[in-house]
């Protein structure tokens, strides 16, 4: 469903598609955005690449102000593995020739372990995100578009009833938090199905 399905199907429901409207269309289409950060902040569905380039000898970088997590670190099209921050200072002597990043403890950096140590060399971070502007309208998979319809109206809600949240806000709410959990359920089982497909059985070994 596009933007402007969603909202048709939302006016609808609301009982509010003639004009004068109850909502105005720039209160849905905010309302819209909202819900669709909210389900890309809770699923991790929406994936961000960020680019950088390399500084000899600096192995810390800022962490990608649009992200929320980091999923994979490439340097010049070659992945280096994720470790925890806690397993570096317990390994030092194995990590030297093996490219890697971490987390740091800092929140706000990532550090990198990569060679050789040069300056302008290619590093592609790549992790969930919260989409911005012209991103959200293609945010969420049109297999899922159709639950934001339960996100426009929640939020609607929500927003309206600023004193207290009444009972039919607190009904979508609760519709709108199932409707995020079946999606990662679903994402959980595709992500399942994968691994199964792609480990090698123990009896080819």
């Amino acid at each position: 469903m596009t933007r402007l399905e969603v909202l048709d199907q939302v006016r609808k429901f609301l009982s509010d598609e003639k004009a004068p409207y109850l909502w105005s269309d720039d209160e849905l289409n905010f309302y819209y955005d909202l819900a669709v950060k909210e389900f890309c902040k809770h699923t991790r569905i929406f994936l961000k690449t960020v680019e950088y380039s390399t500084e000899a000898g600096k192995f810390l970088y800022d962490f990608p102000s649009s992200l929320i997590d980091i999923d994979f670190v490439s340097v010049e099209g070659r992945d280096l593995d994720k470790i925890p921050y806690e397993f570096i200072s317990s390994h030092k002597g194995i990590l030297g020739e093996v490219r890697w990043f971490c987390l740091d403890y800092r929140p706000d950096k990532v550090l990198l372990h990569y060679a050789p140590e040069s300056d302008g060399m290619k590093v592609e971070i790549t992790g969930p995100a919260i989409p911005e502007g012209a991103e959200i309208d293609s945010a969420v998979p049109v297999k899922y578009s159709h639950y934001l319809v339960d996100g426009v109206i929640a939020t609607a809600f929500t927003k309206t009833d600023t004193e207290t949240i009444s009972p039919l806000a607190e009904k979508y709410l609760a519709l709108w938090m199932a409707d995020i959990e079946k999606v990662k359920r679903d994402l959980e089982r595709q992500y399942q199905h994968y691994i199964n497909r792609t480990i090698i059985p123990k009896g080819l070994l």
